[in-house]
């Protein structure tokens, strides 16, 4: 042990004498050093008491043979070779973690990653914490942050150099980037040369704001001014609630005069008497207030010592709609630099009440019509050196959501900020995108003008919508539209928003009359044009569609636009020539041109077309076209007569096409003349039926249910989906006598096929008793009378169960069903009072994802541990709910990180408890 120090020591000090290289050399090559495998040197080494020893007599070590290797690599005649025991390369990334937290210099590292063959990839190969890790796979860059006691200086020196040879300084490991780190440690040298190495881009807002830039001192901030900046233009959303907490404040500051009000998704917020009086400078005369940044009047505020700021729009249209569409884009297409908005309204002290929409601000952006508009030989590379990626991106995304706004000044033009000698690129931002999804003719988009729509789609954007779930994408942005159209209904109809004492009275202008909400009932919120969904599900399907063709050219942005919307590409040609490059100027005349024109004089016959009938369904079995043999069963449904020549033609149609005739029908539009011939010729004779739908067949009793083939033992087993919705005479759904219990006890009704069913609003319906031991999906909705609820369904993951009596021993049978994914239990009420839910513990279902529980007026607790799927939550109306139980004391962000719904409208927690828990989930 003694004798390998000494040796180190002897080496170390050769190796430091510049002279004697001839006679290092020599030593090195008859030391046994060089003989050691690592688990031998790492034996002798650990038998030091200090650890901190062991650790240093390994980088003398790494020293003498990054010496050795650079000595003799400048020889060609030197017959010494550098081989060192395989073991070495294994532990590679080990080792190397271990001389990152000590005094080891930036070139150091770097010699010895070579030595060793470490690549950038075996830089950046890491584990989380959730997976199955080594001690070769933690992020180097977090632990020379977080672990290294040694000072800045060298510390910044190494994450440099590592730098350099292809260390990710946007890695998160344990959920934090290695900014969050240095923010953490309040380490402000560290934050800023991070910053400069282009870090931040991924950061989290509740640690970089929260818990480092509110501490910090009006001083410290002033100081990290030009690379908040930088850290802004890299990541929006971070900028945007950094900005939002400084000038508008959950505190209120004791020290000087503020005004509360209230926002959709950030509580409650002060503003100064400064900033209020720079929003309302003109009064509630809005109509007088300037406005560069949009097309309704907008006031700014900043401080401009921190360089913060946020424009105020007045009187907004569609607030919410701003939001979706920006979440629409991020989440398909990953725009990540799209501005944020956040809805907000403010009551004056005659009780008058005004909508805000607080935008954020683009740092260092210009306008593309001022650029456009320019003489100058720089303004005008800005426009041809627009990021490919990032001008694709927003064209492809544009002709999806159809916004009506879209002059040539609602893009801003801003630098990528870049760390390497390339050429400067830039983003192109759009604002002003409250009005998406409009009609084909009401689009009116300056972007369509530029040379760039004559560039193909970008390959990195084709490969990202190869790679979506549509159906998946769509089902998650409903939910947030739902969730943005909540926000701001609650928001607006909140009663205890406070009205302002400051002298400035509600008049003829902008808000409502004496707190009556005038304006607000003209805004629109998230809800959109029925037929949306499913039209951008078309547009999705057609885009994927078209971009997985083998093509012999690239797909340019104007053939997509002509794909997905030729309405506005006929529109748009009459003034562009396809694959003709524009100047500026006759860009701005295109465009001006094409505004002046009336859209309804530009389409002809010619154009006119269905959109409609181009749009694709949800679901493959709904809206496919009538063939002919279901045109002669339309007719004979409609007819007064029954015309014996149809029926022969109905009773000979396919099982398939009778499935999917029923499902179109509501019963209650015939008489039971039409419906007992329908059951008679069809349902009586047809056992291969896989799938039933009745609607509203208030006719529909037992006698005849049984009677129906399908019911039949022989075919019971193969019902792959039933739905009995709105039939009054169903009594029972159990194994006796099927959909009735009359006589005596039943048991369970054996159906092995069965993966989806449906009962609801059968108003009689006492008894469901089920062995399906496939069933996915089960809606019991409006069932006022089921009293028995026992289903045994082990794979079941949807189950709906709504105003319905649910009483301990039916929630018991709704525990058991461990694989739900989906419950709502909205509206439930307790047989008796001995017989109520009064708490709910999720943790019976460790694979939920979505909880809804309105209006649930018997739970008064909930216990929540680990849910880590769990999006939404919800428990509006549940007005005995008081508290949250987290088990293990732990916060709710750790324990259901992808929560992002959570509704506590209507219960007895408080708004300070409703808060904290918004902030967190944030």
């Amino acid at each position: 042990m003694e004798d390998l120090k000494k040796e180190l020591d002897k080496l170390s000090g050769l190796g430091n004498q510049v002279e004697n290289d001839e006679i290092f050399v020599d030593n090195v090559s008859n030391s046994k050093i060089l003989t050691y495998s690592w688990e031998e040197f790492y034996s002798k080494c650990k038998q030091f008491e200090n650890g901190e020893e062991l650790l240093l007599l390994l980088l003398t070590w790494v020293e003498i043979i990054i010496k050795f290797q650079s000595i003799i690599s400048k020889d060609n005649n030197n017959i010494n070779q550098l081989k060192l025991h395989n073991s070495w390369f294994e532990k590679k990334r080990f080792i190397l973690n271990k001389l990152s937290i000590l005094s080891t210099s930036g070139n150091t590292l770097i010699q010895f990653c070579k030595i060793l063959n470490i690549t950038s990839n075996d830089l950046n190969n890491t584990k989380n914490e959730d997976e199955n890790q080594d001690e070769n796979e933690i992020s180097i860059s977090h632990l020379i942050i977080e672990l290294s006691k040694m000072n800045n200086e060298i510390k910044i020196d190494q994450i440099k150099q590592l730098f350099k040879f292809g260390l990710n300084v946007n890695q998160i490991y344990k959920f934090k980037t290695p900014l969050d780190c240095a923010a953490e440690q309040k380490n402000i040298e560290l934050f800023k040369e991070l910053i400069e190495l282009g870090c931040g881009e991924f950061s989290s807002h509740c640690i970089i704001n929260k818990l480092f830039y509110k501490q910090l001192s009006y001083e410290q901030k002033v100081e990290l001014k030009p690379y908040m900046m930088k850290l802004f233009n890299r990541n929006p959303k971070l900028s945007f609630r950094i900005c939002f907490d400084q000038l508008f404040p959950s505190e209120k500051n004791v020290n000087e005069i503020s005004y509360k009000f209230e926002t959709s998704t950030m509580g409650q917020r002060y503003i100064s008497d400064e900033i209020f009086q720079k929003i309302f400078q003109f009064g509630i005369d809005f109509k007088n207030q300037p406005s560069n940044y949009s097309r309704r009047p907008v006031a700014s505020v900043e401080d401009e010592v921190l360089g913060l700021k946020l424009y105020v729009e007045f009187e907004p249209v569609a607030p919410s709609m701003t939001k979706a569409s920006t979440r629409f884009s991020q989440h398909l297409l990953q725009i990540d630099n799209l501005p944020d908005t956040e809805f907000s309204i403010i009551t004056l002290n005659n009780g008058t009440t005004y909508p805000l929409l607080i935008m954020q601000n683009v740092y260092n952006a210009e306008s593309l019509l001022k650029l456009l508009q320019s003489k100058t030989q720089n303004d005008l590379q800005k426009i041809e050196n627009i990021d490919p990626l990032s001008i694709s991106k927003l064209i492809t995304s544009t002709i999806l959501i159809n916004p009506s706004g879209g002059s040539l000044s609602d893009y801003l033009i801003s630098p990528i900020l870049k760390n390497d000698q390339q050429q400067q690129k830039y983003n192109i931002i759009p604002i002003n995108t409250d009005q998406p999804f409009v009609e084909s003719s009401n689009v009116s988009i300056g972007l369509f003008f530029l040379n760039q729509m004559n560039d193909q789609v970008h390959p990195h954007l084709i490969k990202l919508i190869k790679s979506i779930d549509i159906h998946q994408f769509l089902t998650e942005w409903r939910l947030t539209l739902k969730q943005l159209h909540e926000f701001s209904v609650d928001l607006i109809y909140n009663k205890n928003i406070e009205k302002l004492n400051n002298g400035i009275d509600g008049g003829s202008g902008g808000g409502g009359n004496g707190g009556d909400n005038g304006d607000l009932t003209k805004l629109r919120y998230a809800g959109i044009i029925p037929g949306t969904i499913l039209t951008m599900y078309s547009k999705l399907i057609t885009l994927k569609n078209e971009l997985l063709k083998e093509r012999k050219k690239p797909i340019t942005h104007w053939k997509l636009l002509s794909i997905l919307e030729p309405k506005v590409a006929a529109r748009y040609s009459q003034f562009i020539i396809e694959q003709q490059i524009s100047t500026n100027s006759s860009i701005i005349q295109s465009y001006q041109n094409f505004n002046q024109k009336s859209i309804f004089s530009i389409f002809t016959e010619t154009f006119k077309f269905n959109n409609q009938q181009q749009q694709q369904p949800l679901e493959i079995d709904v809206n496919r076209e009538i063939e002919n043999e279901e045109l002669i069963f339309l007719k004979f449904i409609n007819t007064k007569h029954i015309i014996n020549e149809d029926i022969l033609k109905i009773s000979k149609l396919t099982p398939a096409t009778i499935q999917k005739i029923i499902k179109t029908l509501d019963f209650s539009n015939y008489d039971n003349k039409i419906i007992n011939c329908l059951f008679k010729n069809i349902l009586q004779q047809n056992g291969s039926i896989k799938e039933l739908f009745i609607k509203n067949c208030k006719s529909l009793t037992f006698e005849t249910l049984k009677s129906f083939s399908i019911f039949q033992e022989l075919y019971i087993g193969s019902i792959r989906k039933l739905s009995i919705i709105g039939c009054s005479k169903i009594y029972e759904i159990s194994e006796k006598g099927v959909f009735n219990s009359l006589f005596g006890t039943t048991k369970q009704l054996t159906m092995n096929s069965l993966v989806k069913l449906e009962v609801d609003r059968c108003s009689s319906l006492t008894t469901l008793k089920l062995n399906t031991p496939n069933l996915l999906t089960l809606s019991a909705i409006d069932c006022s009378q089921l009293r028995v609820f026992d289903v045994f369904a082990p794979k079941l993951k949807k189950l709906r169960i709504q105003a319905n009596k649910v009483g301990l021993e039916t929630f018991n049978v709704i525990s058991t069903f461990s694989n739900l994914e989906y419950l709502d239990i909205s509206r439930i009420v307790s047989p008796s009072t001995n017989d109520s839910i009064i708490s709910l513990d999720l943790d019976l279902w460790k694979n939920i994802e979505i909880l809804i529980s309105k209006d649930v007026l018997s739970i008064d607790k909930v216990i929540i541990s680990k849910l880590e799927k769990l999006k939404t939550l919800d428990f509006t109306g549940c007005s005995s709910l008081r508290e949250f139980e987290i088990k293990n004391e732990t916060i709710i962000i750790n324990n259901c990180p992808n929560l992002k719904t959570l509704s506590l409208k209507g219960t007895l927690i408080n708004n300070d408890q409703k808060y904290h828990l918004l902030q967190t989930i944030s």
